[in-house]
């Protein structure tokens, strides 16, 4: 054997053992199970609740004779809840579940009743005045409180405070039922109500029930879309006089969509609200457009900002202009540890015109400067 014959082959006897301990320092073998599978090593995908991912080869025939495609391996993912299986022969791992405060399961777990998922947020909240257009899941219930605070009004010293109660139901995904009592007072230090007549303050309660129905999901179409009918009842006991009854109803219609999956999303409504009342304002109805948008500050944590515009008539259908005001302000919505939720949002007249001051830059006789809402909701 020559010289150089011999020198290649004290290379390769050298080299083949140090290449094999060479790939399997990059490329350790898969570790077998019990059942027979492989177990590879563990992998992390950042996300927002960091799930851990397992990827594991199930158990497999020998493999074929060397062919000129390889055959791609029938991949399973194994999470801390349990195994998910991956489409056969696909060879992709599957996204991390989204997660989050606000995020929870397509059907309610354990009996408990959460938000529903078919985005992974519920929109009826995360706005302020202005809601979304999505439901609970079918069997879901929840309880709720709202608190309206309205103040300033061309009266000095004016202020009015309403809460409500609610229970809602939902018989299928689609459709939400409820029933809310409410209560209330309104101070008018000078005995006067705007352009009303009315003397003096009034302490009022109510009730009203109501149907949500959406029409369009935003699982199968870009934008979301509900209708929402609310015939209420109010008794007013007024400081100077007799009590005074009202009905009515609140016809709203509601839209969503969702600019940034997950992250970024915005809403509209328009509302039509006839009244008819024993008090001297009589009948009269109010016209009101939304527009909202609510984007994800940290997890669980939505910041956003509204705009609003009301407009009032004296009659059921627009008989004689009252007055109109817009406003625009912030919104803050929390979700509380999956079960329930925190929401505020304050509301600025910026302009306004009453048919009483024409000369008003601001309508303080039927709206006020400024409008507050508080509310907060827990799911079981």
């Amino acid at each position: 054997m020559s010289g150089e014959l011999r020198r290649l082959f004290v290379a390769g006897v050298l080299l083949i053992p140090g290449g094999g301990a060479l790939a399997q320092a990059f490329d350790p073998p898969a570790r077998a199970t019990a059942d027979g599978s492989a177990l590879y090593a563990q992998r992390f995908y950042p996300g927002p609740l960091y799930a851990r991912q397992f990827y594991r080869a199930a158990r497999h025939a020998p493999a074929p004779r060397r062919s000129s495609k390889p055959v791609p391996l029938d991949l399973t993912i194994v999470n801390g809840a349990g195994t998910n299986t991956a489409g056969e022969g696909d060879g992709k791992a599957p996204a991390p579940p989204q997660g989050g405060a606000v995020a929870h399961a397509a059907q309610p777990a354990g009996g408990k009743s959460e938000p529903k998922q078919k985005h992974g947020i519920n929109t009826w909240t995360i706005f302020g005045f202005t809601e979304g257009s999505d439901t609970d899941v079918a069997g879901g219930k929840s309880l709720y409180n709202q608190t309206d605070g309205r103040l300033a009004r061309a009266n000095a010293g004016y202020w009015a405070l309403e809460t409500t109660f609610g229970v809602s139901y939902s018989p299928d995904d689609r459709t939400n039922l409820f029933v809310e009592g409410s209560g209330g007072d309104e101070v008018v230090p000078n005995a006067l109500r705007g352009s009303l007549v009315d003397d003096g303050s009034s302490i009022h309660a109510g009730a009203d029930v109501g149907i949500k129905y959406q029409m369009l999901d935003r699982q199968h179409s870009a934008v979301g879309l509900a209708f929402q009918a609310e015939p209420y009842y109010t008794r007013n006991a007024l400081a100077g006089g007799a009590a005074t009854h009202a009905v009515g109803s609140e016809f709203r219609l509601l839209a969503d969509t969702e600019f940034m999956p997950q992250t970024l999303f915005g809403a509209v409504n328009f509302a039509y609200t006839p009244e008819i009342s024993t008090g001297s304002s009589g009948d009269t109805s109010t016209l009101e457009a939304s527009a909202a948008i609510a984007g994800r500050a940290f997890d669980g944590i939505f910041l956003g900002a509204e705009t609003r515009y009301l407009d009032k008539y004296g009659g059921l259908f627009f008989a004689q202009p009252l007055g109109w005001a817009l406003y625009v302000g912030p919104t803050l919505y929390v979700a509380i540890a999956d079960a329930g939720y925190f929401g505020i949002a304050w509301s600025h007249q910026l302009v306004g015109r009453a048919a009483a001051t024409p000369g008003a830059s601001l309508e303080l006789s039927n709206f006020e400067r400024n409008q507050i809402r508080v509310k907060a909701g827990f799911y079981f």
